[in-house]
């Protein structure tokens, strides 16, 4: 129905969207792509469409298609402001080991969104890799005050602990973790 409605109107942006984002399990990323590609033409160049875009290239690992997808993103209007699409474009950064520009993406994110638990979650990843534990626990206790029990925050949480060697403790938020409901972007324990 997805697809029959994405043929017949390839304007309407959340079923464009909807296609391009769940492409993995209805057909793969070409058909993704063929959605997307069909929605920017008819209603063009949409932040919403072109982050879809990105984000899709990013989960098949194809990361010159991804960064084409998001510098389309940045010179569309209102681009530079979708917080998504820059939470985004900083893990694919982070991912390809540009930390620099990954910062300056997940700043700029938190400039526009101060509390998004997507944007404070995967900042404080990329930041516990570099190994800056500090700067990451500061922007965990923000998660935790913007999203309290997110299933996101128990799961780091809990590798944290672990790598403390607090087993009791890793146990504890790993276990928070599962019983967590919701979807990727706001998961929350009950």
């Amino acid at each position: 129905l997805m697809r029959l409605g994405g043929e017949a109107d390839p304007g309407d942006l959340p079923t464009a969207r909807e296609l391009g984002e769940g492409a993995d399990g209805r057909g793969g990323p070409p058909r993704g792509r063929a959605a997307l590609s069909r929605a920017l033409a008819s209603a063009g160049e949409r932040p919403r469409l072109l982050s879809a875009w990105a984000s899709l290239e990013a989960r098949d690992h194809a990361q010159a298609a991804s960064r084409a997808a998001a510098a389309r993103l940045w010179a569309a209007p209102g681009g530079r402001a979708h917080v998504p699409a820059l939470a985004a474009a900083a893990k694919l950064e982070s991912r390809a080991g540009y930390a620099a520009r990954a910062r300056d993406l997940y700043e700029q994110a938190l400039s526009l969104e101060p509390a998004n638990p997507v944007v404070l979650h995967s900042y404080a990843e990329h930041l516990l890799r570099l190994g800056d534990v500090e700067a990451a626990e500061k922007l965990l206790a923000a998660l935790a005050a913007a999203a309290p029990g997110n299933g996101f925050l128990c799961h780091t949480r809990g590798l944290m602990a672990r790598e403390r060697g607090d087993v009791e403790g890793a146990r504890g938020w790993f276990e928070c973790g599962t019983k967590c409901k919701g979807g990727w972007q706001g998961a929350r324990c009950k």
